[in-house]
């Protein structure tokens, strides 16, 4: 049973007891991520999520790091498009510790102009890394050409020109804006003491009072079409997307087995035949992206620049089999399943089940308890996947990104062009 909290300064617990475990798992989610930066921001929530492990009033960053390793403890974080996550895992007798630490994090770095300045290089050969990775950097190229203007279709790094740009007056400003009680969820999983635990957190993180305004630019459209981006590279790189189901909608559990059945899994289609059945490419899957109102269903492919015409052609051959004549029932029946397997497995460790809590939370709203995700997956019907197939599977709506060869541009253009109506 997971317990849920309210402060009255706006501050959000969420905690699940696991009696068999000696460890505890701890995150704090700050709903703060790309999507709310206007473009001078552009990737400033990424760089304070670095700041924060710079060193703090109490603490430099040496120190942070000694503090938890010692105990032999873990600390880490991530950006996304919609929140930022700090979190860590230690034995149980050393909860209080990690939790002072993260409030020390979270609400006291220092934020110095030296420790900004060494941060932005640290930051800026991230995105040189990043930028020589295409097999990443073609899933954010897709999200730029389905959200043309909106911060969605930003890069959470942020460009080489805004990180060198930034300063220490805007980041602090950005830091007190969004790092506030109201604007924090913190999500425990392990063998805790329950109401000592929520008073701890409380008192540590409860002491930025204050009502949070933020603006919320909605996704009025996603763009479909097809953006190629030239690279001396040895393999072309492609992603293809269209506009899916966010986790509340009633689609979104025929759209876990839908995505599944595609490419989610070893046994699904686009696996089989492009990789098994052709050996045509190593890499090869599909994936959704929820976020508050847009999700996105997307395949990504790597091959050779020689084969790149073939895999895209199966690609769109097998969607429009999908499309037209649906899903037959064993792989409907072992799709199901297979999902409901990996459900109740993925959320057996204490940090699973920590980030499912504050997950939920920042995304939703809400606690989803297992019971209700696998109540709503084994609702869903074979008619209900093969409906998700024939309204989702439309080449008209079908974004694509890639990064490939120069040789390969006009044909791979002019081939998708076509595709439409088909």
């Amino acid at each position: 049973m997971i317990r849920l909290y309210e402060s009255d300064c706006g501050l959000r617990i969420g905690l699940e007891k696991v009696e068999t475990v000696k460890t505890v798992s701890v995150g704090v989610w700050v709903k703060t991520g790309s999507r709310w930066e206007c473009p001078e921001e552009n990737g400033i929530a990424h760089l304070i999520e670095h700041m924060l492990f710079k060193g703090t009033m109490r603490r430099s960053a040496l120190a942070i790091m000694e503090e938890i390793e010692e105990k032999g403890g873990s600390l880490n974080a991530f950006t996304s498009r919609e929140y930022t996550c700090f979190y860590g895992k230690v034995l149980l007798e050393d909860q209080d510790m990690l939790l002072d630490i993260l409030s020390d994090m979270t609400y006291y770095s220092t934020l110095t102009s030296e420790n900004l300045d060494r941060e932005k290089m640290v930051v800026l050969e991230e995105i040189a890394m990043y930028e020589d990775t295409p097999d990443d950097s073609v899933h954010d190229l897709l999200l730029s050409q389905m959200f043309q203007g909106h911060p969605l279709g930003r890069n959470i790094l942020g460009s080489t020109d805004s990180i060198e740009r930034m300063g220490q007056d805007q980041v602090r400003k950005y830091h007190d804006r969004y790092y506030r009680s109201d604007n924090i969820v913190v999500s425990v999983a392990g063998n805790v003491d329950v109401d000592a635990t929520i008073r701890s957190i409380e008192s540590l993180f409860g002491d930025k009072k204050g009502k949070l305004e933020r603006s919320f630019e909605p996704v009025s459209r996603v763009s479909g079409g097809l953006t190629y981006q030239t690279k001396k590279i040895e393999q072309t790189n492609m992603c293809m997307g269209v506009r899916s189901a966010r986790k509340e909608d009633p689609e979104y559990y025929p759209l876990i087995i839908l995505n599944s059945i595609l490419g989610g899994s070893g046994s699904s289609r686009l696996f089989q035949e492009v990789r098994e059945k052709r050996g045509l490419a190593y890499s090869i899957y599909s994936y959704n992206q929820s976020f508050w109102d847009a999700g996105v269903l997307s395949i990504y492919a790597g091959t050779s620049h020689k084969n790149a015409m073939e895999v895209m052609q199966i690609i769109f051959a097998m969607l429009r089999d999908l499309r037209d004549h649906g899903v037959e029932t064993s792989e409907y029946e072992r799709t199901k399943n297979q999902i409901r397997a990996h459900i109740i497995m993925g959320n057996e460790s204490v940090s699973s089940k920590m980030k499912r809590i504050g997950a939920n939370l920042v995304e939703q709203n809400r606690i989803v308890e297992e019971e209700e995700i696998l109540t709503n997956l084994e609702k869903v019907t074979l008619d209900d996947v093969q409906r998700m197939a024939a309204d989702l599977l439309d080449p008209t709506n079908y974004a694509l990104a890639i990064i490939g060869s120069e040789e390969n541009r006009k044909p791979l253009e002019t081939w998708f062009e076509n595709q439409k109506g088909r």
